[in-house]
């Protein structure tokens, strides 16, 4: 515990050096980090509150937390806003592309696809009844469903 407060401060510190406008509030903010108990609530905490320093909002994929679907369904309001890689199948209908447990699944998690690169989205063509891939990008609602905005997505 007293290693994670450590390094919690140690990364505010340089963050400060690369960014004099960060708040002294935010120290508070990863010290608060360190005390929750279950490893993904703490880790999206931290997720959280460093991403202000990221500069341009966008998480690098260094700090992205990898999962299953189903942790994202569990732990979808805890990590809003923070990184994932998620790994699960994934289909396209339309515009519209959709990351589920199984082939099955009945709640599946809405995917904005609209920053891939050509090759990416070219994954999701050569796919047109769903393939197990995993998916990287930041937690939040789109179209208004529980979804993600991929940044990257690979088999």
């Amino acid at each position: 515990m007293l290693f994670a407060r450590s390094a919690a401060i140690a990364i505010l510190f340089a963050a400060s050096l690369a960014a004099p406008s960060v708040h002294a509030q935010s120290v508070d903010d990863f010290a608060g980090c360190t005390g929750v108990d279950n490893d993904i609530e703490r880790l999206a905490c931290f997720d959280r509150v460093a991403a202000p320093l990221a500069g341009d909002g966008e998480m690098s994929a260094a700090v992205c937390t990898p999962m299953t679907v189903e942790d994202l369904k569990l732990d979808y309001n805890d990590i809003l806003g923070t990184c994932a890689e998620v790994a699960g199948y994934v289909m396209q209908a339309g515009d519209i592309v959709l990351l589920m447990q199984s082939q099955m699944d009945a709640n599946p998690f809405y995917v904005d696809a609209s920053e891939l690169t050509r090759d990416e989205r070219r994954i999701l063509l050569n796919c047109p009844t769903g393939c197990q891939l995993t998916v990287t990008g930041v937690v939040g609602e789109f179209n208004y469903n529980k979804g993600m905005k991929a940044a990257t997505i690979r088999q």
